[in-house]
């Protein structure tokens, strides 16, 4: 299996769709990315407030 790292576009569009309320497993299905990615995205680069910006990696 190939991994591929998330772009800037697609950190950006989770921002979006993570501020609009959808869930983890809705935004991949979005963005056509496992559940598992999204969620680890979100607890990655999340701020203390538990909010999730984009950010360059």
């Amino acid at each position: 299996m190939s991994y591929t790292h998330l772009s800037q576009d697609e950190r950006y569009q989770i921002q979006h769709l993570h501020s609009g309320g959808f869930s983890a497993g809705e935004i991949g299905a979005q963005i056509q990315r496992a559940r598992t990615t999204i969620s680890r995205e979100l607890r990655r680069n999340a701020s203390d407030e538990g909010t999730y910006r984009a950010r360059p990696a």
